[in-house]
C-alpha cells in the first residue's frame, strides 16, 4: 500500500510543545490584527497569562469597547474567550458572566498530597494572599524534611497547624482587593514604593503605587511575591539580600507591564547590611553576595530606582 501522510489540524493536549504552540498562536493572532485593532492587539500581547486575560479601563464604556475588540481579535484566530468576571457588574450589562468571586476553600483529608492539592487551588499570580500561601509552602517543606509519605495521615501537631491555616482559607472567600490603582483622573507625581523583608522561615517583597492630585496622596497595593527560605540554612542578612533581589525582579516585571510609568521608584529594606551591599561595588563581596548585588545593580542601572532604609516596625 502507498504511504499516506496525515496532518494534525489541532494541538493535542499533553504533548510537549502544546503550551508554546497555543501561546505563540495567540500572539500571532494579535500581531496580524495590529493595523485594524491596535489597542486590543496591544492588550492581548501584554495582558495574557497563559490562557487567562486580565484587562481593564478607566471607564465602563472603554471597558465594554476593549472587551468587544479583544473578543473579536482572538475570535478571528479561533480562540473563544468566556467566563468573564468584572468588579463592576454594569460593565457587562445584559451579558452572561461569572459573579465576582474570591478564593474558595474545600474540605479535604489531611495528608501531604491533599495539602499540596488544596494549596495549588489558590490561583494568586499577583501575590495578594502571599502571607497565607507561604505558610502552606512552609508546612509542606517541613513534611518533605520529615519524609512523610504522600497519603500518610498527618500527626496531631501538623493537623492542628493545617486546621488553623485552613481557617484563613475560608476567610479569603470574603476578601476583596481594590484594583483601580490610580485614584485620580489627572494624577500627578505617580511613584512606586517597593518593600522587602525576610525571616528564617521565608522572605518576600511587595509594591505599592502612590498617586497625588492637589496635594492629596493615595496609595494602592499592586502585587507581591514570597518564597520559603531554602532548606540549607542561611544567615538572616543573606535572606534579606535574597528578598531585595526578589523585589528588584518584581519591580522590573511591573515596570514592563504598566502603561503609566512612574516618575520615581523607591525601594525600601529594613536591613542596613543589605543596603550597604547594594550600594557598594559587587566585586568587594564573596560569591553569594557578589552575584546577587551584581544582578540588582544591573537591573536598576537604566531605571530611576532609589534604595533606602525603613524601620522594621514600619515595613509592610
Amino acid at each position: 500500500l502507498p504511504i499516506k501522510s496525515y496532518q494534525l489540524n489541532t494541538v493535542t493536549y499533553g504533548t510537549a510543545p502544546v503550551a508554546f504552540l497555543a501561546i505563540r498562536s495567540l500572539r500571532e493572532t494579535a500581531i496580524q490584527n495590529k493595523a485594524s485593532s491596535p489597542q486590543a492587539s496591544e492588550s492581548i500581547l501584554k495582558s495574557f497569562y497563559v490562557h487567562d486575560y486580565l484587562g481593564g479601563a478607566n471607564t465602563r464604556e472603554e471597558a465594554r469597547l476593549l472587551k468587544s475588540e479583544v473578543e473579536e481579535v482572538v475570535g478571528s484566530g479561533g480562540f473563544n474567550l468566556r467566563k468573564w468576571v468584572t468588579n463592576d457588574p454594569q460593565v457587562f450589562e445584559n451579558e452572561e458572566t461569572n459573579p465576582e468571586q474570591s478564593y474558595k476553600a474545600t474540605r479535604t483529608t489531611y495528608t501531604k498530597r491533599m495539602i499540596l492539592s488544596e494549596s495549588a487551588k489558590i490561583f494568586d499570580p499577583l501575590g495578594f494572599v502571599g502571607p497565607v500561601v507561604v505558610r502552606a509552602k512552609y508546612l509542606l517543606q517541613k513534611l518533605w524534611q520529615l519524609k512523610v509519605n504522600w497519603d500518610e495521615p498527618l500527626d496531631e501537631t501538623f493537623n492542628l497547624e493545617w486546621n488553623q491555616l485552613r481557617g484563613d482559607f475560608v476567610l479569603l472567600e470574603k476578601l476583596k482587593i481594590q484594583r483601580h490603582m490610580l485614584q485620580f483622573k489627572k494624577a500627578e507625581n505617580v511613584t512606586f514604593h517597593g518593600f522587602s523583608d525576610a525571616s528564617q522561615k521565608g522572605y518576600g517583597a511587595c509594591i505599592y503605587v502612590v498617586s497625588k492630585e492637589n496635594n492629596v496622596a493615595v496609595s494602592h497595593f499592586i502585587c507581591a511575591k514570597s518564597r520559603v527560605a531554602p532548606l540549607k540554612t542561611q544567615t538572616l542578612p543573606r535572606l534579606e539580600l535574597a528578598a531585595a533581589l526578589l523585589l528588584m525582579r518584581l519591580v522590573v516585571k511591573v515596570l514592563d507591564a504598566v502603561n503609566n510609568k512612574p516618575s520615581d521608584v523607591f525601594l525600601w529594606t529594613d536591613s542596613s547590611i543589605t543596603l550597604n551591599w547594594i550600594k557598594s561595588p559587587s566585586s568587594k563581596w564573596q560569591t553569594f553576595v557578589a552575584n546577587r548585588t551584581s544582578e540588582i545593580q544591573k537591573l536598576q542601572s537604566d531605571r530611576n530606582v532609589t534604595w533606602s532604609h525603613v524601620p522594621g516596625k514600619e515595613n509592610p
